[in-house]
């Protein structure tokens, strides 16, 4: 089955080789609407434009629901260092709140350049 998204969101803190990407899927709990969920991600936007190491990040969507969130980092080191704190924001805890965790999935991994 072939998945289309539509980015909805996109921004670049600063300009640079992205070192470690991280993508999660997600689908929002029951009850959370499409602009329930994306004034929650607006919120939560100082707390990712202070993220030490992030150099942008984007929101996407499928039409059938399924949200992707793709953040460029400038290293593993800086995710592992940054990722957990921005859990605890009160702007980024409060749209992870939204989530649907049952119907969750992050990859991450080192990003290298294309052959």
């Amino acid at each position: 089955m072939q998945r289309h998204f539509r980015r909805l969101r996109a921004v670049t803190y600063v300009e640079g080789k992205t070192g470690h990407l991280e993508v999660t899927f997600y689908r929002t709990r029951a009850g959370t609407t499409r602009e329930q969920n994306l004034a929650r991600f607006d919120q939560a936007e100082p707390d990712f434009a202070k993220g030490e190491g992030i150099l942008g990040h984007s929101m996407w969507i499928a039409p059938n629901g399924l949200w992707a969130h793709v953040v460029h980092w400038k290293s593993k080191e800086a995710f592992a260092q940054t990722g957990k704190a921005l859990m605890k924001t009160h702007g980024v805890g409060g749209w992870i709140r939204s989530l649907d965790f049952k119907r969750f999935k992050v990859w991450k991994g080192d990003a290298l350049e294309a052959r």
